[in-house]
């Protein structure tokens, strides 16, 4: 038991990565002769893959690390019970036990809906242990949905003059009229909008993901612009799940006015306060002035630059300036500005 309750253990540490993502927080270790050999948690939002389960991630590093696809001297953890592919990966890879977290009564295949790892009509059985450290499983979780259902309540940010909140297809017609020009998205890194359509379809493909928001005017309402902040994987930049990169546009009648460095000095606020990030990124081609100002204004420190590099959008190659601000800078300067006051 006390093995069992040390392994879970890890498994929640997975699932607490995956709870910094704002992703269902599941995690699973696989077991072989008492020492983890693979670690996965849950990415599919993060990684836009059906596919990117804890169980199926850890599966994947396993099978490489042993060499094989057979896993039949291995035990694995997880923090909730397997769904229906989950459990169909776990009797293929003949995975000799499961322990499990907590139940999953809506989807799971261990025993709540059906019993997909012990059906005797497959050639492969698996033995199962539940219950282990299951309150601390189900807690993650229920904290997890509550904190989801708080957010879609008031899930829009606020600054003096503006509202970033999620992006609407209903916006369709206001990003076409600012997108499509060219002024704007190429030197951004993306092409002109080419039709109200083309527009909708990029709302529900593109702008749709978490942390992207419509940048609108108080006064009307209407999306003007737009900022993100892709968080780990989401990134170009390869960044780990506790850092990310700050991605913004604006329309060009609205140049000048200093509404982006406000929507980013909010999203800063919302990055490094609310989703506990350390350190956020940002960049700027070459030749974008604009962009670097807002930067340098919103106090990120240049940090590298990427020469010559094929940037598919736009099929082209271009010079990437990388800037960086560490959650300690931005307390620092934080302080600063209020003592000035």
């Amino acid at each position: 038991m006390d093995e069992q309750i040390k392994f879970m253990r890890e498994a929640l540490k997975q699932a607490k990565k995956a709870y910094r993502l704002g992703e269902v927080p599941i995690g699973c270790v696989i077991v072989q002769d008492h020492k983890i050999i693979a670690r996965g948690y849950n990415r599919r939002n993060t990684d836009k893959i059906t596919l990117a389960h804890a169980e199926i991630s850890a599966i994947k590093k396993a099978s490489k690390k042993t060499g094989d696809w057979r896993l039949e001297d291995c035990t694995m953890y997880v923090t909730l019970e397997p769904c229906q592919m989950c459990a169909g990966a776990i009797v293929q890879a003949r995975i000799k036990e499961v322990v499990i977290g907590c139940m999953n009564p809506k989807a799971g295949c261990a025993g709540s809906i059906l019993n997909l790892l012990q059906m005797q009509e497959f050639n492969h059985q698996v033995e199962i242990t539940r219950g282990i450290l299951e309150e601390e499983c189900s807690e993650i979780l229920s904290r997890f949905f509550k904190e989801l259902r708080e957010r879609r309540k008031k899930k829009k940010l606020t600054t003096k003059r503006l509202i970033l909140r999620p992006w609407l297809e209903t916006d369709a017609e206001s990003l076409y009229k600012y997108a499509k020009d060219p002024e704007v998205g190429p030197i951004a890194g993306w092409p002109p909008h080419t039709s109200v359509e083309n527009s909708r379809e990029i709302i529900k493909n593109v702008l749709s993901v978490n942390e992207t928001y419509a940048v609108c005017l108080k006064e009307d309402g209407k999306a003007i612009g737009s900022i993100g902040l892709m968080i780990g994987n989401a990134s170009n930049l390869d960044l780990p799940d506790t850092e990310g990169e700050i991605g913004y546009w604006i329309g060009v009648p609205f140049w000048g006015e200093g509404l982006i460095p406000e929507a980013v000095t909010e999203l800063l606020r919302h990055g490094f306060c609310d989703l506990k990030l350390e350190k956020i990124w940002c960049g700027y081609f070459e030749g974008n002035t604009k962009s670097k100002r807002v930067q340098e204004k919103c106090g990120f420190v240049y940090h590298h630059t990427n020469k010559n590099i094929h940037w598919e959008l736009m099929d082209d190659v271009r010079t990437e300036h990388i800037t960086c601000l560490t959650r300690e800078e931005w307390e620092k300067s934080r302080e600063e500005v209020k003592g000035y006051e």
